[in-house]
């Protein structure tokens, strides 16, 4: 089992942890509370990308 840890306030991650960068290699994991400002400006500009969207679902309905 691995265990994350927030990259800001260094508590561990219990559940989903907000990964947020640009990259491969700029890469930081989250918790709920440090998250919370960057998951309000991704959805204010309409950039939030969801990974558990199956891609080929979209390219079917299309």
């Amino acid at each position: 089992m691995q265990i994350t840890h927030c990259d800001k306030c260094k508590k561990p991650i219990e559940g989903n942890a907000i990964t947020a960068g640009y990259g491969f290699l700029c890469r930081v994991e989250l918790c709920r509370e440090c998250g919370k400002p960057v998951d309000r400006f991704l959805k204010k500009n309409n950039l939030l990308v969801n990974k558990s969207a199956n891609p080929k679902e979209k390219r079917e309905r299309s």
